[in-house]
């Protein structure tokens, strides 16, 4: 296939941020939560890192950050 179509397609059948969170809430789905992992640590990372001014303490605050979504994903609500 050619590959300049490979990408419209891909993104055409990929799933959405709120598919991947109900896969999680309701089948405790670690592959989609890693996917949103990846999509997210960066810009939560940068963030929290603008906000503490130290990069160490944003990687701790994102990684918590992740944990906390993770511990109360029965709870979210779309």
């Amino acid at each position: 296939m050619n590959r300049s179509l490979l990408s419209p397609l891909t993104a055409l059948f990929s799933m959405t941020d709120e598919q991947a969170m109900w896969r999680v809430q309701m089948h405790d789905d670690a592959e989609a939560f890693a996917r949103l992992v990846r999509r997210w640590e960066g810009p939560i990372q940068r963030l929290c890192t603008r906000m503490i001014g130290d990069s160490h303490r944003g990687e701790d605050l994102a990684q918590e950050a992740f944990t906390r979504v993770f511990t109360h994903r029965k709870a979210y609500q779309a």
